[in-house]
């Protein structure tokens, strides 16, 4: 359980190496999502283009139904589809949501899901530095 204290979402974001790091933790919801993407969306220091890593491993449940997440990855994600966006996960619930949006994403090759931070960060990284050296 989530102690009173943690949000449901935490992020930062970092413009110089152009990333988004997000936890989740709890009750992933339909509403929560729609929080996390309208915070982001509202944020200055936010680009739809940054890349994004997202941590899984505090969500206990997964409330989303098929329709639901359609809608995200079609109107409330606020990245590119060209965005690298890494989803670090461990229980089959995360891994499932994580793959869910993978699919349905037009540009699925630019999103991941790895077992540990550590992975998910350098392929971030090598991605990241791939992009800048083609000018993209």
């Amino acid at each position: 359980m989530r102690s009173s204290g943690e949000r449901p979402f935490d992020y930062s974001i970092d413009t110089g190496a152009r990333l988004v790091s997000a936890r989740i933790v709890g009750i992933l919801t339909f509403g929560r999502i729609v929080h996390y993407a309208s915070s982001l969306r509202a944020d200055p220091r936010f680009s739809p283009a940054f890349s994004e890593l997202v941590d899984l491993r505090g969500v206990e449940s997964v409330q989303l139904a098929a329709q639901e997440i359609m809608m995200l990855a079609d109107d409330v994600d606020p990245f590119s589809s060209k965005s690298l966006r890494a989803f670090v996960a461990q229980s089959e619930a995360q891994i499932h949501v994580a793959q869910f949006h993978r699919i349905l994403r037009p540009e699925s090759k630019t999103i991941r899901v790895f077992f540990s931070m550590d992975e998910a960060r350098r392929w971030i990284e090598c991605g990241a530095s791939s992009s800048a050296a083609a000018g993209v």
